[in-house]
């Protein structure tokens, strides 16, 4: 059974539409590797950011203000390569899209629960922790800004690894055994 395209983040839908059957794992460990990415070059980069604002002569609570500002003007280029980059092709609806439109009350199944629950321990665990290990890099070590973002930045890309593998492995030994 596929879910509505709503129910899931679009690109994992349309990746798992578009992937063949046999596949369908190593495509999503790809695409999560690629999207671990960009979070794991984020403190390195806001690190930077920090660091070189100090070593201009801002404060340092002005310091932790700049790379909020650089992520804004990054968000604003996205939005603008989406907006302009993308071309969306008009969809058909089906009578399955109609029926799912029409009902008011759609049933989510159960191990889809399970990874949005997941999904939610997940991004709350690591809101959590990222920024407790940073306070506790520079209070405990002495560490530097961007001695802080090298060490998360570097272990994050070994996680990355990690997802690209276990999806490889999820289409030749099965999802369940994983």
């Amino acid at each position: 059974m596929r879910l509505p395209p709503a129910a899931v983040l679009p690109t994992e839908a349309m990746l798992v539409d578009l992937s063949p059957r046999d596949k369908i794992g190593e495509a999503m460990g790809f695409i999560l590797a690629c999207g671990m990415v960009g979070r794991n070059i984020g403190p390195l980069f806001g690190g930077t950011i920090q660091w070189l604002s100090i070593s201009y002569g801002l404060s340092e609570q002005n310091s932790f203000r700049i790379p909020y500002f650089v992520d804004a003007g990054l968000a604003a280029v996205s939005a603008l390569l989406i907006m302009f980059g993308i071309k969306e092709s008009k969809v058909e609806f089906t009578n399955e899209a109609e029926d799912i439109k029409n009902k008011k009350h759609f049933k989510i199944p159960g191990q889809f629960k399970v990874l949005l629950i997941c999904a939610f321990i997940t991004g709350v665990g690591e809101g959590f922790i990222r920024p407790i290990l940073a306070l506790f890099y520079s209070d405990v070590f002495g560490a530097e800004p961007i001695e802080i973002g090298l060490l998360m930045s570097l272990s994050g890309f070994i996680a990355i690894f990690a997802g690209f593998i276990s999806g490889r492995a999820s289409d030749k030994f099965g999802r369940k055994l994983l």
